[in-house]
């Protein structure tokens, strides 16, 4: 075949033998495009080399052209059987390519049948293995080998881990229940092994503790394996909080319950093995200290700790269960034996210090963390808690005070000048010292703040010292405890609001009903305005900004004591008005025709009632009940609802007789005896002279007048009938109206002429005089005369 390729490319003489040949060899691909190619480029040289010649042979050229159409046309052949050869080179190749594919694809499933054979066979094998491990897992949870049997559970944890073809089956997860249960088993009965191991019993007369090994072990080694078996169960931590749990419940709890409790000599034991044992006592015969209850719970713990072998290596507790402890301390040892006194917190250092001494035996016994101190820090509080504390029983105080129905008096002997001495003779009534500081504040401040004499109530008493007693408790308050001195600031605050809200709420029946029951709480209210205003200065005084918050609220408190007070005492007057209105409305009637005898004991009855009325409004609220001028501005408030309701009812008649304005006169000088009711004794005036000239602050200008107190007469009876005129506003007009009555027309024109009568309507004045006199042309021009006038 190369020979072929050769004589024809070397121009050797193409036959139809050679074409034979060339069809049916086999050449390869690559020589055959390159024959094509080198055929082509000898064609296209052919043809150069006929146009040359074509000139000189035309027989030849043409000859030479067939020949060129020929070989032409066998180039086409030849490249058609390439392309042909190529196709049959490409099935071949595809096919090749398939049956290889396919070789391989089996090989592959081949060898996944066998790794899979392979997996199942290891599967089989782990499988077999893990179970001859819970095998052996039963027999050593049934012996108590609780560290084994624990390594066997990690094992067992690992290899399920490890064993991949098992995942997500249900073996797999029937395995891992039985393996949870293998766990909990094993912390269940190490739980239970331990409390077999620390052995408590506690009776009304002791409490002991026995620890004592098992089947033969040291209590030591049991601990140790216990503790070792929770570890790679990561189920220590358990362990230590049930033990903790059952050593408080079982015996810090009653030993810190009782009332005495000693460690016991152990030769008193009658338990057969080694003990720790305490004495208890709760029938009140004995009574520990806070040390001693310590000491028997700190020893129990040391003697627990050497029984078991407890080393660096074994933690048996954890800290929780020593804030658990010291928990209990601090209520039993420590909170429920504050003192109520604070002259006694001084000795209470002793008690305090013991229970940082245990504090500190918990800490070497490991009990208690390097950061965690809670007895020291509740004692850090101590001045806190009592704070608390006492503030708490001020308030519990205020409610006592304010739900009493004693309605016991308190009546100040003399006035009430504010003073260092006033305020430590209160502070001195409590049994507590009186802190130095206070002296200096209280004279700082000055004795110018000046209460006048009353009667307030016992209650109220009381309630504003223990006031002072608190500010007094919080001037001793150690340094850099600003938190406890705004507490009992506070708390002395809160003592008045909490009074005046409760009180007006449960006595409101009371204090409707009787008048000199609500002129009492008149007082209490201007006594209580009167202190916060003082305790304000006070206490900015004694501790200055660290007080600022409070400050405002007793300024509140002072005004709203004020305005309840002077409240209480609009509403009984409104009240009472009201019912002396009432009763001679009730009788007007009797203003017509007066002097018939029916009518007359009509308009005495009324008198009669309406005197009785007013003078007992006024002997509820005589001095020393109020002061004179609390009592005059009101009583005349009273004598005029009496005044202004009879002077209508008579301007109001058409017509009066003779005999009657008689009658009505004499009635009116009757009622006008009321003004009788303002005479005070001039020993009673004299007291609040004094006071009433001075240049006191203006805190009691809402009880004292100058001009009411400052007076000392001689002649009693003059006095009254001047302040009488002063606070009855109708008291003149009533006795000018009882003149009315009986003199002329020209008289009464005279009098309205001199201003007499200002009082007096023009229209009131008329119908009086068209009521009195016949009408005549005279009455007409004196009526005309006073429109005019």
């Amino acid at each position: 075949m190369d020979a072929f390729v050769a004589h024809l490319v070397h121009n050797g003489e193409q036959t139809s033998g050679t074409d034979q040949q060339l069809l049916a060899g086999a050449i390869s691909l690559e020589t055959a495009q390159q024959l094509a190619k080198t055929l082509s480029s000898r064609l296209d040289s052919g043809k150069e080399k006929i146009r040359a010649h074509l000139h000189q042979n035309y027989d030849t050229y043409l000859k030479t052209v067939t020949e060129a159409s020929e070989t032409q046309a066998k180039v086409s052949e030849l490249l058609c059987g390439i392309d042909e050869l190529e196709l049959s080179f490409g099935d071949e190749e595809t096919g090749i390519r398939t049956r290889l594919l396919g070789a391989i694809d089996k090989q592959t499933r081949a060898e996944q049948q066998l790794n899979e054979n392979q997996t199942v066979l290891e599967c089989l094998r782990a499988l077999a293995s893990i179970n001859g491990h819970v095998h052996i897992l039963d027999s050593l949870i049934k012996s108590n080998d609780y560290l084994e049997a624990a390594r066997v559970i990690k094992e067992i944890g690992h290899m399920l881990d490890e064993t991949e073809a098992i995942e997500g089956t249900r073996i797999k997860n029937a395995l891992l229940e039985r393996v949870e249960l293998a766990q909990l088993n094993v912390r269940e009965n190490a739980f239970k092994a331990a409390r077999k191991l620390l052995e408590i019993s506690v009776d009304k007369e002791s409490a002991a503790i026995r620890v004592s090994g098992i089947d033969g072990r040291e209590p030591g080694d049991l601990v140790k394996g216990l503790f070792g078996a929770l570890e790679i169960l990561d189920a220590a931590s358990e362990l230590r909080e049930a033990i903790g749990e059952h050593f408080i419940k079982s015996f810090v709890r009653p030993v810190l319950s009782v009332q005495s409790a000693s460690v016991a000599d152990s030769s008193h034991s009658e338990l057969p093995e080694a003990a720790f044992v305490a004495d208890l006592d709760d029938t009140g015969k004995k009574s520990s200290t806070a040390a001693e209850l310590c000491g028997v719970v700190t020893g129990a713990i040391s003697f627990i700790n050497k029984a078991f072998g407890v080393d660096s290596n074994l933690a048996l507790w954890d800290n929780q269960c020593g804030i658990d402890i010291c928990s209990l301390v601090i209520e039993r040892c420590f909170l429920n034996t504050i003192p109520t006194k604070r002259c006694d917190l001084a000795q209470f250092s002793t008690v305090t210090d013991s229970l940082v001494g245990s504090e500190k035996q918990l800490a070497e016994l490991r009990l208690l963390g390097d950061e965690s101190r809670p007895i020291s820090l509740a004692v850090g509080r101590l001045d806190e808690i009592y704070a608390t504390r006492r503030c708490g029983a001020a308030l519990e105080l205020a409610r006592t005070l304010a739900e009493s129905s004693k309605f016991a008096i308190h009546e100040l002997s003399q006035h009430e000048i504010w003073s260092a001495d006033f305020v430590q003779a209160l502070v001195d009534d409590s049994d507590c010292e009186v802190a130095p500081r206070l002296a200096d504040a209280a004279g700082k401040i000055g004795s110018g703040h000046v209460f006048p004499k009353c009667t307030i109530s016992q209650t109220m008493s009381q309630l504003v010292a223990e006031a002072y007693r608190l500010v007094n408790e919080a001037a001793q308050t150690r340094p850099m405890a600003d938190a406890a001195v705004v507490q009992y600031c506070l708390a002395a605050c809160n003592l008045f609001d909490l009074y005046r809200l409760l009180y007006p709420v449960l006595h409101r029946a009371e204090l409707s009903k009787i008048p000199s029951l609500a002129w009492q709480f008149f007082s209490d209210c201007m006594y209580a305005s009167h202190h916060a205003r003082i305790l304000q200065r006070f206490t900015k005084e004694l501790f200055g900004d660290s007080v600022g918050d409070v400050l405002p609220l007793w300024q509140t408190t002072s005004t709203l004591y004020f305005d309840v007070g002077n409240a209480q005492i609009s509403a009984l007057v409104q009240r009472e008005t009201k019912e002396i209105r009432s009763m001679v409305d009730a009788n007007k009637d009797g203003f017509l025709n007066a002097s018939d005898e029916l009518q007359k004991g009509k308009l005495e009855r009324m008198a009669k009632q309406v005197r009785l009325v007013v003078t007992q409004l006024a002997k509820g609220m005589r001095p020393p009940v109020t002061t004179p001028h609390i009592f005059y501005s009101t009583l005349g408030r009273f004598v005029d609802a009496a005044f202004g309701e009879i002077i209508d009812n008579i301007v109001d008649i058409r017509d009066i007789g003779v005999d009657d304005s008689q009658v009505l006169s004499d009635h009116c000088r009757t009622i006008y005896a009321l003004t009788g009711l303002f005479q005070l004794d001039s020993t009673v005036l004299s007291q609040y002279a004094d006071i009433a000239k001075s240049e006191a602050p203006a805190e009691h200008d809402e009880l004292l007048d100058s001009d009411d107190e400052a007076d000392d007469p001689v002649d009693g009876s003059s006095s009254s009938a001047k302040i009488a005129l002063e606070h009855c506003m109708l008291g003149n007009k009533l006795l000018q109206l009882a003149d009315i009555l009986l003199i002329s027309r020209a008289d009464i024109l005279a009098r309205r002429r001199a201003g007499l009568l200002a009082q007096f309507a023009v229209d009131d004045l008329v119908n009086l005089i068209r009521a009195l006199f016949s009408e005549t042309p005279e009455r007409a021009q004196d009526i005309e005369a006073i429109r005019n006038m």
